[in-house]
């Protein structure tokens, strides 16, 4: 094939090496003109062809990974070397030693790409302030290559924790109580605080603002500050789940608790609750939000309803709740009456002697749906008993006026 019809192949398909002639792979200006097209053909080379300083370079400006075919001894050719991290300062990873342990050389690899630094001898990153704030933008963990005097030095270390939050870890103990490089590091990652000074995780401001970017950093707080109201509500604004890190005292806060659920649209309600106080249960404000968004979270309850509004509450939304009621509630004629009208198959858990009374059953049955009596917070109806005294009110005071009027008016009219 001839050598401008190879080239013309080449620039379209780089596979279309593998079908030129063997002579043309040993041509020196053809492979020239091939490895500018793509450096990786150098690989194609003869050897002669590989150990050819203009070619290498040509082919490791145009991609650094040619230089896995270079000649050895060129791997040290500062020019050649020079050249290719300055068009990828990756190429360093090809680097001779001698040249990885050179300041300016491994200054440039650095500058034209962080990553380079991962390439940098050892020792020379160890003491050199310059290349570590370079190379920290790309790698923040290398801070454990740091001296001691370097891993103190806050500017250093914030540089490294903003790119990776635990590279705290590294950090002297000096640095991880500084606060700023701590809530840059927490931010960045939460698993920093793990490695921040123990004042500074008792810190409620620190702390707010930790849990503003990951509601997750809560599990790292203090038990002062996993009782901070602000914090936590701040924290199950971001993750509801974390709950579970906040203070018993605040599993039991009706508020506390409804932000955490509502912060996903309760789609985790069912992991959720379990981690609740029991006695949120009897809040009536509790469970009418849980009713009023999914009834079957009444079921979740870990014991009976104890609370005579908070029953009443779930009823309403549930008539079937009333199987978590206590036995008292169970016979309490206003509760059982609000539960058969929301279900009329909740009857089955009323007290046997409510099941007895046949007039009661009647009467609830039949007003299926209809308005419940107006109540106090207590669950108190505010016109008196709806059912047991008001019936039987109703029926003296009809009884005896309309015996009393009849009587008299028939004796008078005698």
């Amino acid at each position: 094939m001839h050598s401008e019809v190879a080239l013309a192949a080449i620039k379209q398909n780089s596979g279309a090496l593998m079908h030129v002639a063997a002579e043309l792979m040993s041509d020196r200006e053809f492979m020239l003109a091939a490895v500018q097209h793509d450096g990786y053909l150098l690989e194609h080379g003869t050897a002669e062809l590989r150990a050819d300083r203009v070619i290498v370079q040509h082919a490791a400006v145009q991609n650094r990974h040619a230089l896995m075919f270079a000649a050895t001894e060129l791997l040290g050719d500062r020019e050649l070397m020079l050249a290719a991290v300055q068009a990828d300062g990756r190429a360093l990873a090809f680097a001779s030693a001698p040249l990885k342990a050179d300041r300016d050389f491994c200054l440039t690899a650095v500058h034209q790409h962080a990553s380079a630094i991962e390439h940098v001898s050892k020792a020379l990153l160890k003491f050199d302030r310059e290349l570590l704030l370079v190379g920290l933008r790309a790698n923040g963990r290398l801070l454990r290559e740091a001296s001691a005097e370097l891993k103190g030095d806050c500017e250093v270390v914030m540089q490294a924790v903003q790119n990776d939050g635990k590279a705290l870890a590294f950090a002297s103990q000096e640095a991880r109580r500084d606060r700023g490089v701590v809530l840059a590091a927490a931010q960045e990652n939460r698993y920093a605080l793990g490695f921040a000074a123990a004042e500074l995780t008792d810190d409620p401001q620190l702390l707010l603002e930790a849990v503003k970017v990951d509601g997750k950093a809560l599990e790292f707080a203090s038990s002062r500050v996993k009782a901070n109201r602000e914090v936590v509500l701040a924290a199950v604004g971001m993750d509801g789940m974390v709950l579970q890190h906040a203070s018993d005292a605040l599993k039991a806060d009706t508020g506390v608790v409804l932000a955490a659920l509502q912060q996903d649209n309760w789609r985790h309600a069912y992991r959720l609750l379990p981690t609740v106080a029991a006695a949120l249960w009897n809040d009536a404000a509790f469970v009418s939000a849980l009713a009023s968004n999914d009834v079957s979270l009444l079921k979740q309850s870990p014991g009976e309803l104890t609370s005579r509004a908070a029953t009443l509450a779930a009823v309403r939304a549930d008539g079937r709740a009333l199987e978590r009621a206590s036995a008292a509630l169970r016979a309490d004629r206003t509760v059982v009456r609000a539960a058969v009208r929301s279900d009329r198959g909740a009857i089955c858990y009323a007290s046997d002697e409510l099941r007895a009374d046949h007039a009661f059953v009647l009467d609830a049955t039949t007003q299926r749906g209809a308005p419940g009596p107006d109540l106090d917070a207590q669950g108190d109806e505010v016109d008196g008993d709806h059912d047991g005294d008001h019936d039987g009110d109703h029926d003296g005071d009809h009884d005896g006026g309309h015996d009393g009027g009849h009587d008299g008016g028939h004796d008078g009219g005698h």
